[in-house]
């Protein structure tokens, strides 16, 4: 017994409806990854700029407040860390410049700055900070920064920059602030205390 041809042709179109159903549930499948591997990649590329937002911020605060330290002093500290604690004459951190090749030995009175930017920013220098850093608000009072730990406060170190007549005093601050999630940053200001402006 033969089957009418049109019993055939709707066989071939349910097969061909299914095939095309299925293909389409796959597309849709990828799609989805796609969206959902996007809005991942998205969240965690916000968490990270919020992170580094937060480092940065600490960090900045710790400038302000180093600023304020100096602000208050009638006198500056002496720029020796075996009497001042995290008070350095300029490039005389020797567990930095030690790393650099070209520096050589340093002068007492070195004038020339061989600290660059990339050793500021090295894993050395940020450990060197963390472990020997002024603690931020220990020397000028100042509330810890919300949403860090006491380990993840900010820390500061001062440097006395080469003074020379009629220049006054300037003192290289440099500061260290640490994120929730990995974050780090490392911010660097100069700044003439007011009792040490050149007058006319």
């Amino acid at each position: 017994m033969k089957y009418p041809s049109h019993t055939v042709l709707d066989l071939r179109e349910h097969g061909s409806a299914l095939i095309i159903t299925m293909l389409l549930l796959v597309a849709m499948a990828t799609i989805g990854f796609a969206a959902m591997n996007s809005s991942n990649l998205q969240e965690r590329i916000a968490g990270n700029e919020r992170d580094r937002g937060i480092a940065f911020s600490a960090a900045e605060s710790a400038l302000r407040n180093a600023e304020d330290y100096l602000r208050s002093l009638p006198v500056l500290p002496v720029f020796d860390p075996a009497v001042t604690p995290g008070h350095y004459r300029m490039n005389q951190i020797a567990a930095l410049t030690a790393a650099i090749p070209s520096a050589g030995t340093l002068a007492p009175n070195a004038t020339v700055d061989v600290i660059s930017e990339e050793v500021w920013a090295s894993d050395a220098a940020i450990g060197f900070m963390k472990t020997t850093g002024i603690a931020y608000g220990s020397l000028k009072a100042a509330p810890a920064i919300e949403d860090l730990t006491a380990a993840q406060q900010p820390r500061v170190i001062f440097e006395e920059m080469p003074a020379s007549a009629p220049y006054p005093t300037t003192i290289r601050i440099t500061a260290v602030g640490w994120g929730n999630n990995g974050g780090i940053v490392v911010l660097q200001s100069y700044y003439t205390p007011p009792q040490f402006t050149a007058t006319s």
